[in-house]
């Protein structure tokens, strides 16, 4: 014979799953508002659509990076399609995160 109490605990299992992962996705909201940002600034050159990245030599960063080329994928997405060769960029980079470039505006 089951027991009522054992019958429910699937549906114990996903609260509990679900309680876990909305946790974990407020500690990763709040680890985000603690890292460092820094303003970035820089000239494109070259832009890769099918990697979805775009290659750019930055301005120094002080306690970022110093001066250098490197790719990035681009937060939002979309504003890739305006990047060229020869733009000049800003756009906010954190503390720990060599990878991405957020925020980012072509600068007029």
């Amino acid at each position: 014979m089951r027991h009522p109490h054992l019958r429910s605990s699937g549906t114990l299992g996903a609260l509990l799953i679900g309680l876990l992962l909305t946790g974990c996705a407020s500690d990763q909201g709040a680890q985000d508002a603690e890292r460092p940002s820094f303003a970035f600034s820089g000239t494109v050159e070259r832009v890769d659509s099918a990697a979805r990245t775009v290659s750019v030599t930055n301005e120094d960063v002080p306690g970022w990076m110093a001066p250098m080329t490197m790719s990035y994928a681009v937060d939002p997405a979309a504003v890739l399609d305006q990047l060229t060769p020869g733009v000049r960029v800003r756009a906010t980079v954190y503390g720990g995160d060599f990878s991405t470039l957020y925020g980012v505006e072509v600068v007029p």
